[in-house]
């Protein structure tokens, strides 16, 4: 595990799409850190060598070989793990910056939620009982969300677009809180160690 001077620094999206681009990855920062969040909220805790493998699997390549590459990717995954934990609502989607304006950013939000939903079903998560209405809307909602499409980059497309990202986030700690809340096994799959 890496301990070096950039692992307490927040991981942004471009250090991660330039690490994909390298890589040769088939997937966006987005889509892979929405895959993790969704795994992370059906309550799975891999370990860093499987979270890699599911990684490597999720970018679309036999294994993570960029040098430097694999410890980002477990700076991210403990990073991820620490924001959905944390009761001050301190989860960030991994989507590109603001200066790219909100056609890019919509992009990113939808293949965010579609990973957060792939990685929630690969997981084993509830859909039905178990879950409250809320959560479940929201869980249906990522799906709907994962068609979204930006094509004016004016004040009221920055709105809205900001209004979807905070219904997002929230959801997605939700999901996290209602599965991983003492007593809540039913949400975890069997074999998978809760926090």
């Amino acid at each position: 595990m890496s301990t070096d001077s950039n692992d307490s620094q927040p991981i942004s999206f471009d250090q991660l799409a330039d690490l994909f681009v390298e890589q040769g990855a088939l997937v966006s920062p987005a889509e892979v850190h929405g895959y993790l969040c969704g795994q992370l909220a059906a309550g799975s805790r891999l370990s860093p060598e499987r979270w890699l493998l599911a990684a490597a699997e999720q970018l679309g390549v036999d294994s993570i070989s960029v040098e430097g590459f694999g410890e980002r990717l477990d700076q991210l995954h403990r990073q991820t793990l620490t924001e959905l934990e944390t009761h001050g609502f301190e989860l960030q989607l991994l989507l590109p910056d603001e200066d790219q304006g909100v056609g890019p950013r919509a992009e990113g939000l939808g293949l965010w939620c579609h990973g957060f939903v792939a990685g929630y079903t690969l997981a084993g998560g509830p859909r039905g009982e178990g879950l409250s209405e809320d959560a479940r809307d929201a869980l249906d909602d990522f799906s709907q969300i994962a068609q979204i499409a930006a094509d004016a980059d004016d004040e009221e497309s920055q709105a809205d677009f900001e209004e979807v990202y905070e219904y997002v986030r929230m959801g997605a700690l939700l999901l996290f809180s209602e599965c991983n809340r003492a007593g809540a096994e039913q949400c975890a799959p069997l074999g998978t160690a809760l926090h």
